[in-house]
């Protein structure tokens, strides 16, 4: 029985950390007092922005399935920065997504109801964004 609530207590703190994770970044992206206005007005929000705001719902692959062979290519990304939005080269956003402070809410991606595929210029990298699904 021990054993059990040991699993369970693990998981639970695993949750909560993953949780305050995602937290931290809508908070980076929009500020705390609109990461608490939402996460006690709007739960619809809060759900798709950690959603957006987990880095495993956005992947770089450098071999894509054929059937994405004429994925339309990037060659700049929309990033916000202190607020401002600018434009960085895939060179960089591919730099920036190998770290592991890396927070998705920070970039503006294309909003789509399908897994969408795009060719990063010439880098050799794919960029997969997977559907919010409610």
């Amino acid at each position: 029985m021990k054993i059990f609530w040991t699993i369970c207590l693990v998981a639970l703190s695993f949750c909560v950390n993953a949780q305050t994770n995602l937290d931290s970044k809508i908070s980076e992206a929009f500020g705390n007092e609109y990461l608490s206005n939402i996460k006690l007005g709007n739960p619809g929000l809060y759900n798709y922005l950690t959603f957006k705001a987990d880095i495993s719902n956005i992947e770089l692959q450098s071999t894509i399935d054929k059937k994405y062979s004429s994925a339309e290519t990037i060659i700049t990304i929309i990033k916000k920065e202190n607020g401002v939005k600018i434009e960085i080269s895939v060179d960089q956003f591919i730099l920036e997504y190998q770290n592991s402070n890396f927070n998705p809410l920070l970039y503006a991606f294309p909003e789509t109801h399908e897994y969408a595929v795009y060719k990063l210029g010439n880098s050799g990298s794919y960029l997969i964004i997977k559907p919010f699904k409610n």
